[in-house]
């Protein structure tokens, strides 16, 4: 924002209309996106998923990875892979 001088709060308007989606709703879906590569790949576990996607934790990488999906990671290397 300072870069092309307007405001954060405004940037983040544009980003939302732009996208469909807040900046953080953004990152978390590019994250989603390379979970389920990784889950359909490999054999790691959660929480090596979750921390190479970028998440501080299992249990929020399943949460969100869910919010995005509508099913636990678990449920999607089962049945989608």
């Amino acid at each position: 924002a300072n870069e092309v001088h307007i405001s954060k709060f405004y940037l983040s308007s544009l980003f939302t209309k732009c996208t469909g989606y807040t900046f953080s709703n953004y990152i978390n879906k590019i994250r989603i996106d390379k979970s389920k590569s990784i889950l359909k790949d490999t054999k790691k576990s959660m929480l090596e998923i979750a921390i190479e996607c970028g998440f501080n934790s299992q249990s929020y990488f399943c949460s969100t990875f869910k919010k995005f999906t509508g099913i636990s990671p678990t449920k999607y290397r089962i049945e989608i892979c």
